[in-house]
């Protein structure tokens, strides 16, 4: 009988084996466990963490992608085995034969990730003493590579984005290092133009969830930030505020004022992928080799790096919320402003030396 109160019984073929069972229940209760709960298969659990945890507590997008990874992975890998009975072992197995299918480490890292984040919340419920997805290796990814804009290809594009209606965007992107959806997202509210110092605040996200716009928060709470806009910006911006006035007059009554800065010719948010299809299409225009959209964050940030700005002060243009994730992402871009640095100084005073 346990404190609570409760009976716990368990059975086996011989007398020795339901003593060991007893006594494996007995430290499980210990442990935590809710040795009295019903039992449940890692389907069933990995079900109810997503609905009961996942969707009320997560943004729409990590719901999703969550629900992709446990539908089309974790359920048929590991649903079938009792949740209070999964090893690491049957943990490295499934994630090895992804790796065997030709996934790449980054999606089988992520498969990890999202079961071991659902076994916590076990652990918090009860229902397992400990976390069998952290006690496998995580799998081996390759460093990520940024692959910013030369600063000549990025003049070209600002250049051939001249008179487009989305030149303001792509000012905004290059010189601020925005998220896509943070800059799709941006209300005219959000800017002030007419002051003595022009700025933007990011508030919110622009996202496509289930065939869907939805707006939501920003990526985390450190992303909400106000930004001082570079004087050729807000200049663009200005004259940008102007054509939509235009187009808003030519459309009549088929606009649909919502007050975002960007916009269709109707009025309406853009779709990410028609941006990313006008971007590719600007690339072309521009001479310049095909990049992502992301990119334009990683050369706002290459560029500030380049003239000596710190990577603490980075790290709050771009709303990360640690410094290590911008010096992990930033920092070999850093290591060459480092080195100028050392050049310069040695050129200041290294003739001390002969002198």
């Amino acid at each position: 009988m346990l404190p609570t109160g409760k009976r716990i019984s368990r059975y086996g073929k011989t007398a020795k084996e339901a003593r060991d069972k007893m006594k494996a229940a007995w430290r499980d209760h210990e442990a935590g466990v809710d040795v009295t709960a019903k039992r449940q298969t890692v389907d069933q659990f990995l079900t109810r963490w997503l609905a009961d945890v996942v969707r009320p507590g997560k943004a729409p997008k990590t719901h999703a992608s969550y629900e992709e990874i446990v539908r089309l992975h974790l359920i048929p890998g590991l649903g079938r085995y009792r949740l209070d009975q999964l090893t690491p072992q049957h943990v490295a197995a499934m994630l090895r034969i992804k790796q065997d299918a030709g996934f790449s480490p980054r999606r089988v890292h992520h498969m990890r990730a999202v079961l071991r984040a659902a076994l916590n919340q076990a652990i918090k419920w009860g229902l397992v003493g400990r976390n069998v997805a952290a006690l496998t290796e995580p799998v081996r990814q390759a460093p990520r590579t940024v692959k910013p804009f030369t600063p000549e290809e990025a003049r070209a594009v600002l250049v051939a984005a001249r008179g487009h209606r989305l030149e303001a965007l792509v000012a905004v992107a290059l010189s601020l290092g925005l998220r896509q959806g943070e800059v799709l997202a941006l209300m005219w509210g959000d800017l002030d133009l007419d002051g003595p110092r022009p700025t933007i605040a990011i508030q919110r996200s622009l996202q496509r969830v289930d065939g869907h716009l939805i707006l939501k928060g920003t990526k985390t709470e450190k992303s909400r930030r106000t930004l001082p806009l570079p004087a050729f910006v807000a200049a663009i911006l200005r004259e940008h505020r102007d054509r939509q006035a235009f187009e808003r007059k030519a459309a009549g009554n088929a606009w649909s004022e919502q007050g975002f800065v960007f916009t269709t010719s109707i009025g309406t948010p853009l779709d990410p992928r028609n941006v990313i299809r006008s971007w590719h299409a600007l690339l072309a225009a521009a001479g310049v080799p095909r990049h992502r959209f992301h990119d334009t964050r990683h050369t706002a940030v290459s560029t500030l790096i380049a003239h000596g700005v710190s990577l603490k002060v980075i790290q709050e243009l771009v709303g990360h919320s640690l410094l290590s994730t911008t010096a992990d992402t930033y920092g070999h871009l850093a290591s060459d402003a480092f080195n100028e640095a050392a050049s310069i100084l040695d050129a200041a005073y290294g003739t001390t030396r002969t002198a």
